[in-house]
């Protein structure tokens, strides 16, 4: 079992146990077969069930539990409901997180409204000025981080005595520096993915040096639901020595996963997460290497398409839009 079907997996044990606790009724389950992600299902439900403990605390439905909802206990929720709760919220959580739990909200209505549980969807309805998330440029260059702060957690990481944890945890940083990844996607690596002479893949040679992986979204785990990720010369050095060191390791449980942990197991998002939280003191998730690596890249060829392609969006314009870098040419300003 592939690491991305196996958190599937974990993640729906997760749920039905949160399902099976609450006594959730069946009509409300049902809407979560439409999601694809597991762990958004987790996600989904956490934002629907505070609601609705919300709308019973404040009696807006009259039922006492989770397990005595009925559609028609949602009929009568108007608009402006959905306002009071959303600026209740607004004191504890940013905007940006208001407006992911009203899309999934809006989601949960949709659903009741093609199942005519509902006549319309009020959380569409629901429109304020005041929870509207308005981006700026500098929420780009906070995405984006520093290459000083880059350089002092590649310095810390080089300082650490474990050979092994020295060079796994360099192998990560210049991985992600070199391919973009999600944590997830990098993760999930197995030897079998990674093709540092170029190779067959699906019935085609490739001379450069490439990593399959189970992109965002993807949900077969299969050779056809995998992308082509090419590798940068350093990301390529830094994968052989990583790989011909870990080939001498005794203690390896999990053998067909590239990143391993103290005990020989998959090295898990979490892990990848804590190694730049504790060796960057904070200042960089691995999520802002991927901004940095879409920097490079376009700044490096100028080729969106090859920018997009190595990202593995589905648009242009969320290559453009999030990771735009016109930021770098702000110093030309001084000369001008």
């Amino acid at each position: 079992m592939c690491y991305k079907e196996e958190v599937q997996k974990k993640n729906e044990a997760v749920l039905n146990k949160q399902f099976d606790k609450d006594n959730v009724p069946a009509w409300i389950r049902d809407y979560f077969y439409r999601i694809a992600s597991r762990a958004a299902r987790v996600n989904y439900w956490s934002t629907i069930r505070h609601f609705i403990h919300w709308l019973m605390d404040n009696g807006y439905i009259k039922a006492a539990k989770i397990e005595d909802l009925k559609p028609e206990d949602f009929k009568p929720i108007r608009s402006t409901v959905i306002i009071r709760y959303f600026s209740d919220l607004l004191g504890n959580i940013s905007k940006s997180t208001l407006n992911t739990k009203k899309n999934i909200l809006g989601s949960f209505w949709s659903y009741m409204l093609t199942e005519h549980y509902v006549d319309d969807n009020v959380i569409r309805q629901a429109k304020s000025n005041e929870f509207k998330k308005t981006k700026t440029n500098v929420d780009k260059v906070l995405k984006m981080p520093e290459d000083s702060d880059i350089d002092r957690m590649i310095s810390c990481i080089g300082e650490i005595s474990d050979t092994t944890l020295r060079l796994r945890n360099q192998c990560v940083v210049r991985t992600l520096l070199g391919t973009g990844l999600r944590e997830s996607e990098l993760a999930g690596l197995d030897l079998s993915d990674v093709y540092l002479k170029g190779g067959e893949f699906r019935g085609r040679h490739y001379q450069e040096p490439f990593i399959t992986v189970i992109g965002k979204g993807h949900y077969d785990y299969t050779d056809d639901g995998k992308d082509i990720v090419y590798l940068t010369k350093d990301a390529t050095e830094a994968f052989n020595e990583w790989i011909s060191y870990r080939s001498t390791l005794l203690k390896v449980v999990y053998t067909d996963a590239v990143f391993l942990n103290r005990n020989g197991k998959r090295l898990k998002e979490a892990n990848i997460k804590n190694i730049f939280r504790v060796y960057s003191k904070g200042t960089i998730s691995p999520h802002m290497i991927r901004h940095k690596y879409a920097e490079r890249i376009i700044t490096t060829t100028s080729d969106i398409t090859f920018a997009r392609d190595q990202l593995r969006h589905q648009s242009f314009n969320t290559t453009v839009g999030i990771y735009d870098v016109g930021e770098r040419s702000r110093h030309i300003l001084q000369n001008m």
